[in-house]
């Protein structure tokens, strides 16, 4: 029975407090416009809370969209994500998304269920590509290739994306290049736990029914 209740707090005390190999993130984003794939999901304001929990290399992540107009929450994800090593500076991630919109009327979907799988290099550019496949509401495909270096500027690391949008039946009824994606990143340490990461992101469109947008973003992130 002892061992028993060690084992239980121990266990306990992982949760409330990660042990080695865990990670736990709350997080909330102030956006300016709710952009997915370069297609706009909103009218203007939106707030979307997280929660991420890591162990080695699993991660899954609970999501919700909060939007000011009309004042209510109109989507809730789950996400669960796998990432492994396969080489030096070579990795490899596969995962699962379900997407719910719980206010979706008439023909809008109300579920969009992902898998997806990437890989990616370790390198000054951090190359990325990726390939999802959608099914459920949506039936489609979407594919991304991206490069992520990291500039220093004054002493303050700067994250810079440049990512460009394939997509076929998902927002695109058609099949070929959708977007194209410039995404500007800082993280500003607070304390220990507690950072700042504000955003600047610009999306050019490259099909019809996708969006030309400039819009901000401010996230605050409590690590357990």
């Amino acid at each position: 029975m002892k061992k028993i209740l060690t084992l239980l707090t121990a266990g306990f005390l992982c949760i409330v407090r990660p042990c080695s190999g865990q990670s736990l993130e709350a997080r909330a984003d102030f956006m300016s416009r709710y952009m997915l794939r370069g297609y706009s999901l909103s009218e203007g304001k939106v707030i979307q809370p997280s929660i991420t929990a890591g162990y080695e290399g699993v991660t899954l992540v609970g999501f919700t969209n909060y939007d000011t107009n009309p004042k209510k929450i109109n989507e809730i994800d789950l996400s669960s994500d796998y990432t492994t090593s396969i080489a030096d500076n070579v990795n490899v991630s596969v995962g699962i998304n379900v997407n719910t919109f719980p206010l979706a009327q008439d023909s809008a979907p109300r579920q969009i269920n992902e898998a997806y799988g990437a890989i990616s290099l370790t390198n000054i550019l951090n190359p990325k590509i990726m390939v999802l496949k959608s099914w459920g509401d949506v039936k489609g495909t979407i594919a991304e290739l991206s490069i992520n270096p990291t500039v220093d500027i004054g002493g303050q690391d700067i994250s810079t994306t440049l990512l460009l949008g394939y997509d076929k039946n998902y927002f695109n009824p058609d099949a070929g290049l959708s977007h194209a994606e410039i995404k500007l990143s800082t993280i500003i340490p607070i304390t220990d736990n507690v950072s700042i990461i504000p955003m600047l992101n610009y999306t050019r469109r490259l099909a019809e029914g996708f969006n030309n947008e400039l819009y901000g973003e401010i996230g605050v992130s409590v690590k357990y």
